[in-house]
């Protein structure tokens, strides 16, 4: 893995803007799970199946 030190006065905003990307990159993430869960127990109640 590679590092990259970042310095100089634009730092604040670079962690800033890698914080952003992942906050909205762990969300979508968490929505298409939650989408996937939903999809598999409404395919199940279709189905007839219970947990």
């Amino acid at each position: 893995m590679k590092v990259k030190i970042i310095e100089g006065p634009h730092v604040d905003k670079s962690l800033n803007d890698c914080y952003h990307y992942l906050i909205k990159w762990w969300r979508k993430e968490l929505k298409r799970d939650n989408n996937l869960h939903e999809g598999v127990t409404n395919k199940r109640a279709e189905d007839g199946q219970h947990d």
